[in-house]
């Protein structure tokens, strides 16, 4: 069952998420675990905190990817300023 969770979470990762989100979502992951690790968390635990990482960043699935990528300040209309 938690290989086939982790296979759908991954999935789920690679189709929703550009290349960049994926790199910084699994960093956020390992960083995650070694911190557990660290803190002695069990195995549970730590399959939770794994999977949970992946979701740190749920949000940004509302938003367009142009403004995710954009590399210039957002404009009015686009940050939802007047």
């Amino acid at each position: 069952m938690k290989s086939h969770l982790n296979s759908k979470v991954l999935e789920c990762q690679t189709n929703l998420f550009n290349v960049e989100t994926k790199e910084h979502v699994e960093s956020v992951s390992k960083m995650c675990l070694h911190l557990a690790s660290f803190f002695d968390f069990s195995k549970s635990e730590m399959y939770n905190i794994k999977i949970m990482s992946v979701f740190h960043d749920i949000g940004k699935i509302k938003i367009p990817i142009e403004i995710l990528e954009k590399t210039k300040p957002l404009t009015p209309p686009l940050s939802g300023k007047k």
